[in-house]
């Protein structure tokens, strides 16, 4: 299984990259690596100000491919396999923290 590192030390970068719209929550890993649709991977996720690193399974869930479209950036977005309820806490209160966030595209709008 592959293995992603994510170190985010940007709060907007948790706001782009967040994807709550898939089953379970999701992460979007900008690579220009090419990845299939199912895939499986194993990713190791630390968010800003936080001593804990999360792992979770994941799927490939959606593909911005290289070179991306109308500037997209290329990726791929990971759908959590399992309920990961303490790291979307997390995610959302960094979120909520940035009330400028919402003037930013995200990855996958």
């Amino acid at each position: 299984m592959h293995v992603i590192n994510l170190n985010f030390t940007d709060p907007l970068e948790v706001y782009k990259c967040y994807m709550p719209f898939l089953t379970r929550g999701g992460i979007f890993y900008k690579t220009v690596d090419k990845y299939e649709l199912e895939t499986e991977v194993e990713c190791k996720i630390k968010l800003p100000n936080s001593l804990e690193e999360y792992t979770i399974k994941g799927k490939i869930k959606w593909i911005t491919p290289f070179p991306a479209n109308e500037g997209f950036t290329p990726g791929v977005g990971i759908q959590f396999m399992e309920n990961q309820d303490s790291l979307i806490n997390n995610i959302e209160q960094i979120i909520a923290g940035g009330a400028a966030f919402s003037n930013h595209r995200t990855y996958t709008t």
